[in-house]
């Protein structure tokens, strides 16, 4: 049985190399920017509970003093 040596062309080689260097750094880019947009949303989210959460306590606070006044100084 023969055996066949194959040899790798050196041009390709490095034209394979230089794609998959160049494919690596565009995926690392997206990757950052995926981050970013995660960030982003991340604070935009926070934002927002904060907001919300801002509100349910004024609206507590103001069913409370109501409620307190209502108590204290019935109708007749």
């Amino acid at each position: 049985m023969a055996m066949r040596l194959i040899v790798a062309n050196p041009q390709r080689v490095v034209e394979e190399r230089d794609a998959a260097e160049e494919k690596a750094t565009i995926l690392e880019y997206e990757l950052r920017l995926a981050k970013d947009d995660i960030n982003r949303l991340q604070e935009k989210m926070e934002r927002h509970t904060n907001a919300i959460s801002t509100q349910n306590s004024s609206s507590n606070a103001f069913f409370l003093s109501t409620l307190l006044i209502s108590i204290i100084l019935p109708q007749n």
